[in-house]
């Protein structure tokens, strides 16, 4: 009768993260079956789960927030609007957001204040 040879090395993984499969074979070989002997009873190939960790997900920026009110009513100042990085935010060891998080505009620069030479 046949006999089962020793389990060959497990395949690679068929994903890096989030799930995936691998597998490893053996032979009937040990020895094989001869003079009508019989086959060898069981699997010659088994499957596993691995890499079953979720994936890292890398920051997004949300749309900018609307332009907030001017720091002054004249002589120039500045408003500001603002993203944050929550769309989706950084997950499982992903990158954060690159980029500002917050911009800047001139404003009210052409309206003088009262008192004041132009």
């Amino acid at each position: 009768d046949g006999n089962w040879g020793p389990w060959f090395p497990w395949h690679p993984c068929s994903s890096s993260c989030g799930g995936g499969t691998r597998i490893r074979q053996r032979k009937c070989n040990y020895p094989p079956p001869a003079y009508n002997g019989k086959n060898c009873e069981g699997l010659a190939e088994e499957d596993d789960e691995c890499n079953i960790d979720d994936c890292p997900e890398d920051g997004g920026f949300s749309l900018w927030s609307n332009w907030g009110q001017c720091d002054v009513t004249c002589g120039g100042g500045y408003k500001a609007r603002t993203r944050a990085c929550d769309s989706p935010p950084p997950l499982y060891g992903g990158k954060d957001c690159e980029g500002e998080r917050e911009e800047l505009k001139r404003c009210n620069a052409a309206r003088p204040c009262p008192g004041t030479k132009c």
